[in-house]
């Protein structure tokens, strides 16, 4: 086996764990240690489990007494790269709830220059039992969490331990703790989507790559939802332009307009997409269409369908969607042309059964 080889195994491990969560117990009792690894305390210290009476195991964050409502008491983590569908579970718990005093925890979420995005929770202690929370991250990009306690009289203090962050650790202890940069592992040449015969041919070229994975060749037949339909490797880092392609052999038989883009994945699991292109697949269709071209206007007849319902649409050549409708076998449709540019367009006509695509000059 060569030193690429490894290269590989070793990239592909890193993209393996960065995919999931990071944990944090704080069971190394010293709040300088996390300090060093990016966390944040604010009125919090990290101490062992003798002084919560051992609700939690191990050392955890402690806050001190929740009396003041206008300065919380805060434990922030370290810049993290979350893609929509993140999570963070935690424990937490307050030892002592004396008569009508609150106590509030306020899990927030902050862009990288600190501002408050959303809270994403709000919990009020109505007990002293340990409490155990799960609270989706439902953002793409890079953000910090903070935890905010808050109270009104009473000696309570606050406990948290045991984070478990869906995301990737991109914390900068170098840089102040701040987040990594994300500069772009690609620069994007050109992307192509071609049809011959009964095979769709998708090509891509790239500029530059550098720690870049794979790339997934996404495909939709809507331009909105897209699914992973294939997959190709990078060649590894380079500075000149490099040529990636991908074969399939189409298994509709309908006229569908279809639509491809490409994600590229970097060894940290961050990802971005190409530019996307777009098909048409064009079979032999049992719908018959009559198209005329007056003035500002398309007249458009569906002479023949097995259905009564069908869904007409124009796109320009990017796949835009221009105009939608609902048309019918027993009357004429009309387009109405005013403020589209004079060039090539893609009509669609579609039902249960059957499709019509072709492109059209205006």
């Amino acid at each position: 086996m060569n030193k690429y080889f490894f290269f590989l195994i070793a990239s592909f491990c890193i993209l393996l764990s960065n995919s999931y969560a990071y944990d944090e117990n704080f069971d190394e009792g010293n709040r300088g240690i996390y300090q060093g690894e990016c966390w944040t305390f604010s009125s919090t210290t990290v101490t062992s489990s003798s002084s919560n009476g051992g609700a939690i195991s191990g050392s955890s964050t402690r806050t001190g007494q929740l009396t003041n409502l206008t300065n919380p008491h805060r434990v922030g983590s370290p810049c993290t790269r979350f893609d929509g569908s993140g999570r963070v579970s935690f424990e937490h718990y307050v030892h002592t709830l004396n008569g009508s005093s609150q106590k509030t925890l306020n899990l927030v979420l902050l862009d990288e220059s600190l501002n408050v995005v959303d809270t994403l929770l709000t919990y009020e202690y109505i007990s002293t039992s340990l409490v155990k929370s799960d609270v989706a991250v439902p953002y793409d990009g890079q953000y910090r969490l903070e935890w905010r306690w808050i109270g009104s009289g009473g000696q309570g203090r606050a406990w948290m331990d045991n984070v478990s962050i869906t995301g990737i650790n991109r914390a900068d202890p170098d840089n102040g703790c701040g987040c990594l940069s994300e500069s772009l592992p690609v620069n994007w040449g050109t992307v192509k989507a071609v049809k011959n015969g009964l095979t769709e041919s998708i090509s891509w070229s790239v500029n530059m790559e550098q720690n870049n994975h794979h790339f997934d060749i996404m495909r939709s037949t809507d331009g909105l939802m897209f699914q992973k339909v294939g997959q190709v490797y990078s060649a590894g880092n380079h500075q000149e332009l490099k040529s990636y392609s991908y074969d399939f052999q189409e298994g509709s038989s309908l006229d569908q307009l279809i639509w491809y883009r490409i994600k590229q994945v970097d060894i940290d699991g961050l990802y971005e997409y190409s530019q996307t292109v777009n098909l048409i697949r064009q079979n032999h269709s049992s719908l018959e269409v009559s198209l005329e071209n007056i003035s500002q206007e398309l007249h458009l007849h569906l002479i023949y369908s097995s259905e009564s319902h069908n869904q007409l649409r124009l796109f320009d050549l990017r796949g835009n969607l221009i105009y939608s409708d609902a048309i019918s076998i027993t009357q004429p449709t009309t387009l109405p042309l005013q403020g589209l540019n004079r060039g090539i367009y893609i009509l669609s006509i579609h039902n249960r059964k059957e499709s019509f695509v072709r492109k059209i000059r205006l």
